[in-house]
C-alpha cells in the first residue's frame, strides 16, 4: 500500500467508515441508458487517477 492510499485509509477510518469504495451505476442523469457503462468506467479511471486501489467487476 502506497503513503497515499495509507493516508486516505485513515482518513476514512477516522471518520468511522470501515467499508469499501464502490462505483454504483444506474444514478446518472447523463450516463445512463446505453451509456451507463461508459460512466461507470469513468468513473472507476477518476478514482484510479486520484490513487485509490480498485478493481473493475468485483
Amino acid at each position: 500500500m502506497t503513503g497515499k492510499q495509507e493516508l486516505q485509509k485513515d482518513i476514512l477510518q477516522r471518520g468511522g467508515y470501515q467499508g469499501d469504495i464502490a462505483v454504483e451505476g444506474y444514478h446518472d442523469a447523463v450516463y445512463c441508458g446505453e451509456r451507463e457503462l461508459e460512466g461507470q468506467k469513468m468513473a472507476l479511471e477518476y478514482l484510479r487517477k486520484c490513487g485509490v486501489n480498485c478493481e473493475y467487476g468485483k
